[in-house]
């Protein structure tokens, strides 16, 4: 496994505060206009429990949202270049 360039202390999962919110949001793509828009603060607080736990998509807590579709938002953000 590899190490971190400037290691951390283990810190447990938590949502997203309102002050790392302000920080992201702002970096996050725009709504496409097509579709329903998703809940961008859900979106990554799953996507960064994902990262702690280690974890399978399917194994995403439901109050998250869902592992499929939260893992289609990221792959589609990413392809954006976001």
């Amino acid at each position: 496994m590899a190490r971190p360039l400037h290691p951390t202390a283990f810190r447990p999962w938590q949502p997203l505060s309102d002050a790392e919110w302000d920080a992201i949001k702002p970096y996050l793509p725009p709504h496409s206009g097509r579709g329903r828009p998703s809940d961008k603060r859900k979106t990554l607080n799953a996507v960064f429990w994902i990262a702690a736990s280690r974890g399978p998509w399917r194994a995403l807590p439901s109050h998250l949202g869902n592992g499929e579709s939260v893992a289609k938002t990221l792959r589609r953000w990413a392809r954006a270049g976001w």
